[in-house]
């Protein structure tokens, strides 16, 4: 019972990482779509991508780190592979999403 509660934070906090993470880059995604003509469109747009790198490399690198040091390389693996998973799982359940909302055409458009 120690064992699974000693991992289950590591989990608990990867999971949370991975989520933060999408939902900053998709957040990124949405302001870089709609802001590009505003008057600082490019100024804004620069500390956008600016701070989604250095929120992702935050979140991917910090909490395995801090298990790693704290608790032992192997519990700091476990973080750092659920946030992993975490991202690879919202990828595909996003993608699968936008293909059942946007399907493929049947092919290029050519008016003759």
């Amino acid at each position: 019972a120690q064992k699974n509660r000693k991992l289950g934070l590591p989990v608990l906090l990867g999971l949370c990482s991975g989520i933060i993470l999408f939902a900053a880059w998709f957040t990124s995604s949405y302001l870089l779509n709609n802001w590009y003509y505003s008057p600082f469109g490019d100024t804004i747009n620069l500390m956008v991508v600016l701070l989604t790198i250095l929120m992702s490399i935050f979140l991917l690198i910090v909490p395995g780190l801090y298990f790693g040091i704290t608790e032992g390389v192997k519990l700091g693996f476990v973080c750092f592979i659920t946030t992993v998973l975490t991202l690879f799982i919202l990828g595909v359940i996003t993608i699968a999403i936008l293909l059942f909302l946007f399907p493929f055409n049947e092919g290029p458009i050519v008016s003759y």
